[in-house]
């Protein structure tokens, strides 16, 4: 007997009734047949958090440009691409990923990244325009302070960056915009409260560029989708099967949802990487 009638012969004993308890299949009870229903995937994104330029053409042009380009990093070494090349589904299939040197995490892929709550493995970043930030100015990642960042948005992009964010600063006086610093640098401490703002405003708007490229690379609706929506050929049986056996084991306990994920931290005992330390993030 095939697994996916072996399952509808036993929902019918277990019911003693021929009404189906779920649309989706009579081995479904009518809360798995709702956590089921609830994992449709919503042909449109949800906003961007923060970014009123997240949608925006123009904005995602810039973004997909800094995106590839290697120079935005020391030495003109690493790109975004590096850590997240499209050849890898945008990670890159590391255990650990290297970008001026090995990092103690590997890259998640950027695929559906516009869908997820938070950025990082450990959640450090709330929004998608936030996370590159992070790697521009890592040491071990890309080692691109911000007002190196913002020199040579005006140097290489100024002209799509103004026509999307309005004009930069006067980063061509050198008196007031060093050619390097971040905060906590001295050359950056040195600078006015309103020159400091001036930058981060830049660097912000790049990561705002690159979460509107990065919305681009959100998938659409599948066949998991159309079989939500009544399909019921957009599933072979044994798909069908495979969806009651992860309902009912449990599986969807953690994975659920339209992302399949609860989007929360769980310690799963995973041990660290040989030499290196129990690498410490959160939970809950």
């Amino acid at each position: 007997m095939k697994r996916a009638a072996l399952f509808f012969a036993l929902a019918a004993c277990g019911t003693g009734s021929s009404v189906p308890l779920c649309d989706l299949d009579p081995a479904l009870g009518s809360d798995e047949c709702a956590t089921v229903h609830a994992m449709a995937l919503s042909a449109t994104l949800p906003p961007a958090r923060g970014n009123a330029k997240g949608d925006d053409l123009g904005a995602a042009e810039l973004g997909f440009s800094v995106f590839f380009d290697a120079r935005f990093s020391k030495g003109e070494a690493v790109r975004c691409a590096t850590c997240h090349t499209p050849e890898a589904h945008f990670g890159d299939g590391k255990a650990t990923s290297t970008g001026l040197a090995r990092v103690t995490r590997n890259a998640p892929t950027l695929l559906n990244a516009a869908r997820m709550r938070w950025a990082f493995w450990d959640g450090r970043a709330d929004s998608v325009w936030s996370q590159p930030l992070f790697a521009f100015e890592n040491p071990l990642e890309m080692d691109f302070p911000r007002l190196e960042l913002a020199h040579a948005i005006a140097l290489r992009y100024a002209q799509g960056y103004e026509s999307v964010f309005g004009p930069l600063p006067p980063l061509g006086d050198a008196s007031r915009f060093p050619a390097r610093g971040k905060r906590g640098d001295l050359a950056w401490e040195a600078m006015s409260a309103r020159d400091r703002e001036a930058v981060d405003r830049v660097a912000a708007n790049v990561g705002k560029a690159l979460e509107a490229y990065v919305r681009k690379l959100a998938a659409g609706p599948g066949a998991f989708d159309r079989f939500l929506a009544g399909d019921a050929t957009a599933l072979d049986a044994d798909q069908r099967a495979g969806l009651v056996v992860f309902v009912k084991n449990g599986c969807a306990s953690c994975h659920a949802g339209p992302m399949l994920s609860d989007e929360s931290f769980h310690a799963l005992g995973v041990p660290a990487w040989p030499g290196d330390p129990f690498d410490v993030v959160r939970e809950g």
